[in-house]
């Protein structure tokens, strides 16, 4: 923290929303006001659900491509160039997941 905390964010739960968020922060060894702030920086926004849909759809032919080079790899290279195709392709599978679930991170 960088500052003192001088501001209020109130919100509007059932008690059943509220009793599952307290049991959560319980769980973790928080309070309510912790657990939410310590998610803040990890809620992730969409606003424009159709671009987010198209991402998803191009991310979903991206891993068919893959697919198939990683089965072309197989059939067409020696054994050792086709162990290093498939491990770049898993490595790349990976970032895709990453970025699928909104993380930064690069290969």
């Amino acid at each position: 923290m960088t500052g003192k905390r001088t501001k209020y964010l109130t919100v509007r739960l059932t008690d059943t929303e509220y009793a599952a968020f307290a049991t959560k922060a319980r769980a973790a060894g928080l309070t309510v006001s912790n657990l939410a702030r310590d998610h803040f920086d990890r809620v992730r926004v969409v606003s424009n659900p159709a671009a987010q849909q198209r991402e998803q759809l191009a991310l979903a032919r991206i891993a068919v491509m893959l697919a198939v080079i990683a089965e072309r790899s197989r059939t067409i290279c020696d054994p050792m160039t086709a162990l290093e195709i498939i491990a770049c392709l898993a490595s790349i599978e990976s970032e895709l997941r990453e970025r699928r679930i909104g993380s930064d991170s690069v290969c």
